[in-house]
């Protein structure tokens, strides 16, 4: 990973170095950008104030399932993303490449249902659906941003806008609701279920941003 990130900044300042700062986003102006990515889709508008700085604001949002399979259970998620972003973008070189610090507030999470598993043979098993157990995991509402962009101009007022980065989102939360002492299990194996749960995603405290868009100038 540390290799392509390393890649894609020599890349990234490379092709700055090659472009005039008169062939950079006009300054006093302002722009309009739908984007897609890792935080979903989104709208961003902003402003490069001078050759070296620029600010964005930004919306983002979207929605989709997966499925988790464990061992013994497949654990059906819904991830809803919502944040809001305040961007500060400083061009070194003066040009279209950009290093960017900013805050984003976020109501994004996970919540899901467990299905259990038992097997009833070699090759089959029975999925049993559990109504008893639902679970949300949620990360810090304010989360720091750091990353690096470019914009790659197709003509006078538009151009495609990449940015890689990372936000610190903090150890995710976990409620679950649980009433598995209906099916045998006591209330101390529930505990320490949920605890080695709580364990096994607290690691998991960078949430990577990559995202594409299209920007607008006026």
């Amino acid at each position: 990973m540390k290799i392509v990130l390393a890649g894609l900044t020599a890349f990234l300042v490379a092709s700055s170095g090659m472009a005039r700062a008169g062939d950079a986003l006009s300054f006093d102006k302002y722009w309009l950008t739908p984007t897609v990515g890792t935080l979903g889709v989104g709208i961003e508008g902003g402003h490069r104030w001078n050759e070296y700085w620029g600010g964005r604001l930004s919306l983002n949002g979207g929605a989709f399932d997966y499925v988790y399979h464990d061992k013994d259970a497949d654990l059906h998620n819904h991830v809803s993303l919502l944040s809001a972003g305040a961007t500060v973008d400083y061009y070194p070189f003066a040009d279209n490449f950009r290093v960017s610090a900013g805050v984003r507030l976020s109501d994004s999470k996970v919540s899901g249902r467990m299905k259990n598993l038992v097997k009833r043979g070699k090759h089959f098993s029975i999925v049993i659906d559990d109504p008893l157990t639902t679970y949300t995991a949620r990360q810090d509402a304010i989360q720091p941003y750091l990353g690096i962009g470019y914009s790659a101009q197709i003509n006078e007022r538009t151009s495609l806008s990449f940015d890689l980065g990372a936000l610190y989102a903090g150890s995710p939360s976990l409620s679950v609701d649980s009433h598995a002492e209906k099916f045998g299990f006591t209330k101390g194996q529930i505990d320490r279920e949920i605890d080695r749960e709580r364990d096994r995603i607290s690691k998991f405290t960078f949430y990577p941003v990559a995202q594409i868009g299209l920007n607008f100038r006026f």
